[in-house]
């Protein structure tokens, strides 16, 4: 696994592989693979900032402005297909990612959504190795 920074003495990691019962779960954020975002910086944080701003007024609205601009961009899809990639240049058998905030579920991919939405989203792995989306009640 890769170390990326520590932060306030607890290591973080850019990827960690969970070993569990003869499987590979690989996790990761998954920014990496968003060509939107890496092409873009500046464009990028004036968006987040106007999230942000919005967020404070309205979090209905925040989340549907979030929602459709990761559809729009495509991201998601782009994050997926790169993060099936590299579970398989790491001899995964499953990874788990986020940053696009999407929850999805697909034989050996997973987006954990975001858990502080409303009916947050997050990923759970069973001690056989199975990993499967829930949703907070």
């Amino acid at each position: 696994t890769k170390n990326k920074a520590k932060h306030k003495g607890i290591e973080i990691k850019e990827q960690y592989i969970l070993p569990v019962n003869n499987k590979k779960i690989l996790f990761m954020h998954g920014d990496e693979f968003d060509n939107f975002v890496n092409k873009r910086k500046i464009l990028t944080k004036a968006a987040d900032k106007l999230y942000r701003f919005i967020q404070r007024f309205s979090k209905t609205l925040a989340l549907k402005l979030k929602k459709g601009s990761k559809k729009f961009l495509r991201n998601s899809y782009e994050v997926e297909k790169n993060a099936k990639l590299e579970m398989l240049k790491q001899h995964c058998s499953i990874i788990c990612c986020g940053h696009t905030h999407l929850a999805k579920q697909g034989d050996c991919y997973l987006n954990s959504g975001c858990w502080t939405d409303f009916n947050g989203t997050y990923i759970q792995i069973s001690s056989k190795g199975e990993a499967k989306l829930c949703f907070f009640d």
